[in-house]
């Protein structure tokens, strides 16, 4: 998928978060269990993955689990309230429903009203907060505006956001991938296309990667460069080498994209 999201029809070939996403699922049922508010955070950097664990890993999973579950999603916008009735429209009658609010922070980066920010959530707790069969509530969040969350209040009842935020049983945050799950998603999905890689092209790939705090971006971005020059059903060393690197293969998007800028007379980009 290169930098683009996993969806949920590309279940197959998504690895390397079945921990973190069965965790999900565990906890947003354990809220309807205990007939809680069924709203829950996913939070981490920038990059992390945080989209393509609930579309690819967490939505599959719970819809193998039940069937009859609608799953919605969403992104905020400008307009979230208008964005949230648009798509909850679709529902015409009583239905189990699981919404995704994805890039829940575009209400602080799109939205200049703090009056909607606020009216936007409201209306997600009251849905996720009606009886059953009602909404489950995912969104997914950068961490670095959960500071901004205490801006804003559930209810009359004057619980602030960043406290659901900080409850453990309304949040998972999501952390870089260990060694072992980058290898799975490294070799797995190339597998599951009938591909191979070359003899330590693996090994290769994560000791590149190494600590960079965008890991699996930059990986990502080389597999993606890796799976276009493949020779038939193989990656190659060569091809990496040709790449330049992790760094190098998103240091070449980069370039080409400011000279095709360059090109139409744009002004480059400092």
């Amino acid at each position: 998928r290169g930098l683009l999201a996993f969806q949920p029809e590309h279940r197959r070939f998504f690895f390397g978060r079945d921990r973190e996403a069965q965790e999900i699922a565990a906890d947003l049922q354990a809220l309807i269990d205990r007939s809680a508010t069924r709203f829950l955070i996913v939070t981490g950097a920038s990059g992390i993955g945080k989209s393509s664990l609930v579309l690819a890993g967490v939505v599959p999973m719970l819809r193998a689990a039940d069937p009859q579950l609608v799953f919605l999603r969403m992104r905020p916008g400008s307009d979230p309230v208008s964005a949230l009735r648009q798509t909850l429209s679709v529902v015409t009658e009583p239905a189990k429903v699981l919404l995704l609010v994805d890039q829940f922070e575009e209400i602080f980066t799109h939205t200049t009203s703090a009056a909607v920010r606020e009216a936007f959530l409201r209306e997600l707790w009251t849905l996720a907060s009606a009886p059953e069969p009602g909404v489950r509530v995912i969104v997914t969040l950068r961490v670095d505006y959960i500071g901004r969350c205490g801006e804003l209040l559930t209810s009359d009842q004057g619980l602030r956001f960043d406290r659901v935020v900080y409850d453990e049983a309304h949040r998972c945050f999501v952390s870089q991938m260990e060694p072992e799950a980058l290898q799975a998603a490294i070799l797995e999905p190339a597998r599951a296309a009938g591909l191979e890689l070359e003899a330590g092209l693996s090994d290769r790939l994560l000791l590149d990667v190494g600590k960079e705090p965008g890991a699996l971006p930059l990986l990502q971005d080389a597999l993606d460069g890796l799976w276009q020059r493949r020779d038939g059903r193989r990656l190659t060393q060569a091809a990496y080498a040709a790449l330049g690197g992790v760094v190098g293969a998103l240091q070449g998007r980069a370039d080409a994209l400011v000279e095709g800028l360059t090109a139409r007379g744009d002004a480059p980009v400092a």
